[in-house]
């Protein structure tokens, strides 16, 4: 509670210019568009925005009290960041704990064992660094969806526009605005996807019977990876919130520092969490059709392609029959979740937007919520293959096999160690 007053305390009133910039009349975005000239927003910035109420008192008065706020909002940004910096350092020091007390990772790893698990873990965390790499994809889809841009060429010709006074390098990073919340939501997200499909298949594939699993082994895939994705939204959410407003609008500065706090009293706590229903309308599909689909497409490749068995492969073969695969499901994710992705962007870049689903879905029409398909397709695509790589590189590097099944046959419930004896038939 006194966390929470502090923070209120920090916000200084906004007049209505300062609350709603005026928009262009170009889309639906609610700020300037982007323009070449404008530097980047900075902690100045938004110092200046919140005092600018102040207008009516004398001018000792209205320096005094700028001052008096600026404290106040340095106190409560530094506050939040720390909360938020030790929740962070939480989660890792607990893998770190787990992964340090569970074992010799370099002997025989027991598949389904609680050292199995760990690793699936921590190979999710490291597939986040696939979203990262493609921060300029995922920037210029979420302008197009939000109608700063019309097309995926003229946004990235206007950021690069945008930089031109500043270098090779200022251009590049005008590229990434956005890369730390991404970096940070996606691990966090990885690691639980990942980390909970494999635990879920297992022990679904244990209650319902080795038999019954091969015979509805797709709509195990489907129900394990649901629940995985419904868990793994809950820690991602937040930070798409912070994402998509660094990338959509120019009053939210592209810095985690200050952007943070500026959210949390700004639209409290709910501000966090308010994408969090459309997050789930559009990932828990994704990820159905993405594991799913993935593992099919494994099991096809090995069965009508591919005629020697899995284990003769290279494991280099192997990691690029998972690229491929990767691939083709991501396509088949972006087609399912791109409405409710279009979604996510909308409701996500407006401020205090008290709208439910339905309004924002019919504001938007349906062309509106197809907008920019063709970006993410690529995007998805390249992203989910990249995950596979990412995860089962891991997993090969720690002596774990890759994922998916080479034969249907293969019983999911059985935990044989890994280098040892093969399941039996």
């Amino acid at each position: 509670n006194s966390f929470c007053t502090l923070l209120k305390t920090a916000a200084v009133p906004q007049t209505p210019a300062a609350r709603h910039p005026p928009s262009t009349g170009r889309g639906l975005h609610p700020g300037p568009r982007f323009p070449s000239h404008a530097r980047t927003f900075s902690t100045d910035d938004a110092h200046a925005v919140h005092s600018d109420g102040h207008h009516g008192q004398s001018a000792n008065g209205a320096a005094a009290g700028g001052r008096h706020s600026a404290v106040l909002t340095e106190a409560a940004d530094r506050l939040c960041w720390l909360g938020f910096s030790s929740a962070v350092a939480l989660v890792l020091g607990m893998i770190a704990v787990i992964i340090w007390t569970s074992g010799n990772f370099g002997d025989a790893v027991r598949m389904y064992s609680l050292e199995y698990f760990v690793l699936c873990t921590v190979g999710g965390v490291l597939s986040g660094l696939s979203h990262t790499i493609t921060t300029p994809i995922d920037l210029v889809k979420c302008r197009v969806q939000c109608g700063e841009y019309v097309s995926a060429s003229e946004g990235y010709a206007a950021i690069w526009d945008e930089g031109r006074s500043l270098g090779l390098l200022g251009r590049l990073a005008g590229f990434y605005r956005g890369w730390g919340p991404t970096l940070i939501g996606y691990s966090f997200q990885g690691a639980a996807k990942f980390g909970l499909y494999e635990y879920f298949k297992f022990q679904y594939a244990a209650v319902v019977g080795p038999d019954f699993a091969r015979e509805h082994r797709v709509a195990l895939f489907l129900t394990a990876s649901a629940c995985a994705e419904v868990f793994a939204d809950i820690l991602l959410a937040p930070w798409e919130a912070i994402k998509v407003k660094m990338q959509t609008t120019r009053v939210f500065p592209p810095v985690l520092a200050v952007m943070v706090p500026r959210v949390w009293y700004g639209e409290g706590f709910a501000g966090f969490f308010k994408g969090l229903v459309p997050l789930w309308s559009r990932q828990v599909p994704y990820t159905m059709v993405k594991f799913a689909s993935f593992e099919k497409i494994i099991e096809l490749t090995y069965t009508l392609i591919v005629t020697v068995p899995k284990a003769s492969l290279p494991k280099s073969t192997q990691l690029v029959i998972s690229m491929a695969a990767g691939f083709l499901a991501g396509v088949c994710c972006a087609v399912v979740s791109h409405p409710a992705d279009s979604l996510v962007s909308r409701l996500n870049q407006k401020a205090n937007n008290r709208q439910s689903l339905w309004e924002v879905a019919r504001e938007m029409g349906c062309s509106g919520l197809w907008r920019g398909l063709a970006v993410r397709l690529f995007m998805i695509g390249t992203i989910t293959a990249m995950q596979w790589v990412i995860y089962d590189s891991f997993k090969v590097a720690v002596g774990l096999p890759t994922t998916g099944a080479a034969s249907p046959a293969a019983p999911l419930s059985s935990a044989p160690v890994v280098g040892g004896a093969p399941p039996p038939p």
